[in-house]
């Protein structure tokens, strides 16, 4: 007998917009230039990879926050964020505060409504040199399922694919889209935002500090809520660097085809090569190292207890 193939589609539990949505430009205001930021949201094949600098604007100069935040932990519920730093600040204890005790769309109806109320009270209603605004995306589990919604001052969606806000934005769609598939893990997709967030970082005005990753899979695992630490962000920004400056010879190389020969040509796929091979080696070590570490200290609190 033939085998036949179903395709299971998730019903969104609000509709998605299928037609490219362009976000209105706000008003320059104080809450404007705080919103100098780059954070970005992505559905992997296997969960959601929430992303951000931590780079805050004032006009009294910089300084540099969290910008990924936990919502409610038990349902998977995390935040992250493009704006106001104080808009945002009273959002997170709202929502904390809405969210406690609720699952699934009513947690999700929750965290809606109470966004949007507060958009209206600093965005909407107060006069023009007084409005604080922040964009947001949120994941929230459903059954095997985290989602990932945005929202945008009345705009309120389910992403399917990923979702960028903040003044890096335009650059950051370029780097991202030619980069993202929905069919790669939520691992591959945090080290290909650390990658992109980067280069946004190296040459957008207002995007800096360090890289935040929060990574939430669709399977309740060891790592299913995992952040990634600092260390290890920044190991990954170095073999990026390594890499971008081995490739340089052949960028320049590869297209020359008249005055570099076929041997010549070779001996710089090489060289490039043993040189990236021998970086990973060293890499592979140290996270060897220090994975059997951390493992050893979880069996060594387990057993002083």
């Amino acid at each position: 007998m033939g085998s036949t193939n179903v395709t299971v589609l998730r019903k969104p539990l609000y509709p998605i917009e299928i037609r490219p949505y362009t976000f209105p430009k706000r008003e320059d205001t104080q809450s404007r230039r705080e919103s100098m930021t780059i954070t970005a949201g992505f559905r992997c094949k296997n969960g959601v990879v929430l992303c951000a600098d931590s780079e805050i604007t004032l006009t009294q100069g910089k300084t540099y926050e969290a910008k990924l935040f936990t919502i409610n932990e038990e349902q998977e519920a995390y935040l992250a964020y493009a704006g106001s730093s104080f808009f945002i600040k009273e959002l997170v204890g709202s929502l904390r505060d809405t969210s406690e005790g609720k699952t699934g769309k009513t947690l999700i109806d929750a965290i809606r409504k109470t966004y949007k109320s507060l958009h209206n009270k600093h965005y909407t209603k107060p006069p023009k040199g007084e409005k604080s605004f922040a964009d947001i995306l949120v994941t929230a589990r459903h059954g095997k399922w985290i989602s990932l919604y945005a929202g945008s001052g009345r705009h309120w969606f389910l992403v399917d694919k990923y979702q960028t806000f903040g003044v890096g934005q335009d650059q950051a769609e370029p780097i991202f889209n030619p980069l993202y598939s929905s069919d790669i893990s939520t691992t591959e997709t945090s080290f290909m935002a650390i990658y992109a967030l980067r280069r946004i970082k190296g040459f957008v005005q207002g995007c800096g500090g360090p890289t935040e990753i929060r990574q939430v899979d669709d399977a309740g695992r060891f790592f299913s809520r995992y952040v990634w630490g600092k260390e290890r962000i920044k190991r990954a920004e170095e073999d990026y660097d390594f890499f971008e400056k081995t490739m340089r010879p052949i960028l320049l190389s590869l297209p020359d085809t008249l005055s570099t020969d076929k041997k010549k040509f070779n001996a710089l796929v090489s060289q490039m090569v043993k040189e990236l091979r021998r970086r990973r080696a060293g890499r592979l070590q140290i996270e060897e190292r220090e994975f059997n570490e951390f493992i050893g200290k979880i069996f060594d609190d387990k057993d002083s207890k």
